[in-house]
């Protein structure tokens, strides 16, 4: 097998592996998807709705000293604030709810699998590696779908909603967002990719420690026998570093996105309401 046909094989797999996850997995709950998908729009909702709060908020009751608004507007922020929190608790539960049912048929798919292959292919693999794939690697199948599906559905209905915000408040300052915010697109998806890797190795290596301990402790014996102690401590201690390090090199990538584009626009949008010289500008 040539050097590149790993990679490319990854590549494959990975739209195939999405491809499989929704047809076989999301779609047969679509109902909790759609009552989640509802919650988002609520939670969206909200989120536009203190935010434009905040413009009378700081004209009428900070600049003009309008006192009527005193009750009114915090109110309103606060009960807004109650709706948006349980928008997000009841889609959160929604998808995890998804995420975790995604798991048990994981499961229980690879159960039967191994119980129906013959012996050559059970024992092709270390048990720790096979026991790794029913609890580490399906928890990080559930992590990243969850978090992809979250992240997308409820960010993109989010902006929409910021967007309309910005454009209903002032235009100018949307003509403004639209020029440089896909300019933030390339880095995120640049960090992304290298994100993907360093997780990829992770897994990997996660499931390289469990296979050696499992061939470790069975071996006890011959280990002890061929007084072999402190050459498995350090082979142990390296494979710890590389998981360790291979987590803090994900954690890194991680810390190293840039916001969001609901972020950006959020902050384009304090800038705007707290007095940047665009304020100035003729309103629409």
């Amino acid at each position: 097998m040539s050097p590149n046909s790993g990679t490319t094989n990854r590549h494959t797999s990975t739209v195939e592996l999405s491809r499989r996850i929704i047809n076989d997995y999301l779609l047969s709950q679509w109902p909790l998807i759609a009552m989640a998908v509802i919650f988002m729009v609520v939670f969206a909702a909200c989120t536009g709705g203190q935010a434009l709060l905040i413009e009378p908020a700081l004209d009428r009751l900070i600049g003009d000293k309008d006192t009527s608004l005193l009750w009114i507007i915090p109110g309103s922020f606060f009960c807004i604030s109650v709706v948006k929190g349980f928008a997000n608790y009841f889609q959160t539960v929604s998808m995890q709810k998804v995420g975790l049912r995604m798991i048990v048929m994981m499961q229980d798919q690879m159960f039967m699998h191994i119980i129906g292959a013959d012996l050559a292919h059970i024992q092709r693999d270390a048990t720790g590696k096979q026991m790794t794939r029913f609890t580490n690697d399906v928890q990080f199948m559930r992590d990243a779908t969850v978090k992809a599906f979250t992240g997308i559905a409820r960010d993109l209905i989010t902006v929409i909603v910021l967007a309309w915000v910005m454009i209903y408040t002032h235009w100018q300052m949307a003509l403004i967002a639209m020029v440089v915010m896909p300019i933030s697109i390339f880095p995120i998806i640049y960090i992304g990719k290298r994100l993907r890797r360093v997780s990829a190795r992770t897994q990997e290596n996660i499931g390289g420690v469990a296979a050696y301990l499992d061939d470790v402790l069975k071996a006890s014996r011959q280990v002890k026998a061929y007084v072999t102690e402190e050459y498995e401590k350090r082979r142990a201690h390296q494979f710890f570093e590389m998981v360790s390090g291979n987590f803090l090199k994900a954690v890194k990538r991680a810390l190293e996105r840039l916001p969001s584009w609901s972020r950006f626009l959020a902050w384009e949008l304090r800038r705007f309401w707290l007095g940047a010289d665009i304020r100035q500008w003729p309103a629409k």
